[in-house]
């Protein structure tokens, strides 16, 4: 019963600022198929994978008739290059519209991680690898090892059966699950969403699933964890406290202990679905087994502790590996796609390459979609091919992939974490929670009181509206630019929206105990690749951000006052130009 209370735990959803490998999708319309089905029913005991049409979209092409034998030859050590290589070239061989593998190298020049590299020019719009979804694992196909194993738990094994069920006619059916504005307010859309990937991954390259089950399975999930890294750290799971403190900066560690959190209660899981397959019936495992979406099965045994969970098989590595190589189609769901994995991540022009997906069914019905590599610019031979995994801020980056770019134009500073805190640092104090609540009323009904192009009124803004007030590389988040205006006007303040600002960046440099200066000298000298270098690339990131936007705040403080345009425009229902807009905005800056 206290398994079953623990476990309970873990079910609701938690929602934040998600890291998404985020694919560019394809016109392709929801089908209304259920998404309840296993991936095991898309290999039969033969194999026969062409039955299922594993060819291009609208193609029955099968695989080549060496297949099988190359992919049961992946003798190759598992992380090297060479298995790496021999994975892309036999997804090319099978499924790209050529009959060769693609010219594509796969190696790790020194001081770099491995990529994939053009081993022949490519013209823009050219198809450089496409994978079929159904050879990926879906977080909609993921059993939901939380309810079955609370059920089991208390030794109802017809219960779980019936909750696996409706975990499947839930996922068909139910609209996505609300969010709270507490867990808004980091931005990022996550549930457990890495534990169920990483369950499946487990169960199916490492689990029960391999072991036990009576369907021989495809031995591109061989070939698949081949390619995959030995060992992938991350701050939630391999960093300590003071190293990820050390970088001081709130988003940071917020998001590292949230991450913690969230993978310890996924140890919890499995520890408690190993003791339970260690001490069930064996009368009642049958009939667990008989559940082919039972998740218990691909993941009891797996470590949870020590060096061995951080290893190929362990539940961190797994965690890992699902945080760093899972893609995100927004309200659809997380998906990981095998060989897409092996190109790495960058921003313009070195980004020479986009991701397509034609996935509006696929999370509904795997069997139809994939993603495709295509050429977003000519490509030299020799290049490496990388696209861009998503436009994220670098700790977000560092959390989730491990990472953090030299150059990340979509790097921000959050100013206010949400619009208490905005409204405390404009009255310079703290509000009391009456006095609190009206600051909140007052400055959502004026925010929502405006008149829209259409000249109805624009639909009721939330405290989840101002969630990360921000500034970026672009500018100042016109949202934060509404808050202070407000907010200075009801509190009747004389500092204007700029002046506002530039405190406020002011504090926040303050909270450093080190000068931009004194970090670029520091990471001048560091190891390449260090978790101290990455620390630095941060601090010194946003550093270069906050002090960038107050020497321009107070550059247009300073700057003459452009003299007045005749009479105050009169309010009109049509739409101002993008001047008008931007003229507004400097009046209310200034101002």
């Amino acid at each position: 019963r206290a398994a079953a209370v623990l476990l309970a735990t873990l079910v609701a959803s938690t929602s934040r600022l998600a890291p998404r490998r985020c694919a560019q999708p394809q016109a392709a319309a929801a089908s209304g198929l259920s998404r309840g089905f296993s991936l095991n029913r898309l290999w039969d005991k033969n194999n026969n994978m062409a039955r299922q049409g594993l060819g291009p979209m609208g193609s029955r092409r099968s695989l080549s008739p060496h297949a099988e034998e190359d992919a049961g030859a992946a003798a190759h050590a598992m992380g090297s290059t060479e298995a790496a290589q021999e994975f892309l070239d036999w997804l090319s061989l099978n499924f790209n519209d050529d009959d060769a593998p693609a010219p594509l190298l796969v190696q790790a020049p020194p001081g770099q991680p491995r990529g994939v590299y053009a081993q022949k020019p490519y013209k823009q719009g050219d198809v450089i690898l496409r994978v079929p979804l159904k050879l990926g694992l879906f977080e909609s196909e993921a059993g939901d090892l939380v309810r079955a194993a609370a059920a089991a738990s208390r030794g109802s094994p017809a219960e779980a059966e019936d909750l696996a069920r409706l975990e499947r006619k839930r996922h068909a059916w139910s609209a996505p699950v609300l969010r709270s504005a507490r867990e808004q307010a980091g931005g990022i859309d996550s549930a457990i969403w890495t534990g169920k990937l990483a369950g499946a991954l487990l169960g199916q390259m490492y689990g029960r699933n391999q072991m036990d089950h009576e369907i021989t399975m495809s031995k591109h999930w061989e070939m698949w964890r081949k390619s995959l890294p030995v060992s992938i750290q991350l701050p939630p799971t391999d960093w300590t406290d003071v190293e990820v403190y050390s970088s001081e900066i709130r988003e940071l560690t917020t998001e590292y202990e949230f991450v913690r959190k969230l993978n310890n209660k996924v140890f919890d899981a499995v520890a408690l679905l190993t003791k339970l397959y260690d001490e069930i019936s064996s009368d009642e495992l049958a009939k667990l087994e008989t559940l082919r979406d039972f998740p218990g099965r691909g993941v009891a045994g797996s470590p949870v502790d020590g060096a061995e969970a951080a290893e190929p098989g362990g539940v961190a590595w797994a965690l890992n590996i699902v945080s760093s190589r899972a893609f995100d189609e927004r309200d659809q769901g997380h998906y990981l796609a095998p060989g897409i994995d092996l190109f790495n991540h960058d921003y313009g022009e070195a980004a020479c390459a986009r991701l397509d997906a034609e996935i509006g069914t696929a999370l509904h019905d795997p069997y139809h979609g994939q993603v495709t590599v295509v050429a977003d610019r000519d490509i030299d031979a020799g290049e490496e091919i990388k696209f861009t995994y998503n436009r994220l801020p670098s700790e977000v980056l560092l959390i989730y992939y491990g990472f953090v770019p030299e150059q990340n134009p979509y790097d921000d500073v959050v100013l206010f974490t949400d619009l208490v805190e905005a409204l405390e640092f404009v009255y310079g104090g703290y509000l009391s929670p009456g006095d609190r609540q009206k600051a909140i009323s007052y400055v959502l009904d004026t925010a929502s009181g405006d008149i829209s192009m259409e000249g109805t009124m624009i639909a009721k803004k939330t405290e989840e509206d101002f969630h990360r007030l921000k500034i970026s590389n672009e500018g100042v988040d016109g949202r934060l630019i509404q808050a202070l205006q407000i907010s200075r006007v009801m509190m009747d303040k004389e500092e204007s929206v700029g002046e506002l600002l530039v405190k406020r960046i002011t504090q926040k440099l303050r909270d450093f105990s080190t000068t931009l200066e004194q970090d670029e000298s520091e990471l001048a000298s560091v190891e390449a690749g260090s978790r101290k270098e990455a620390i630095l690339r941060l601090r010194v990131s946003k550093k270069r951000i906050l002090l960038m936007a107050k020497m321009a705040i107070q550059g247009a403080l300073q700057a003459p006052k452009p003299p007045p345009q005749g009479a105050a425009k009169a309010k009109s229902s049509s739409k101002p130009s993008a001047e008008e807009e931007d003229e507004d905005y400097e009046e209310v800056f200034l101002d």
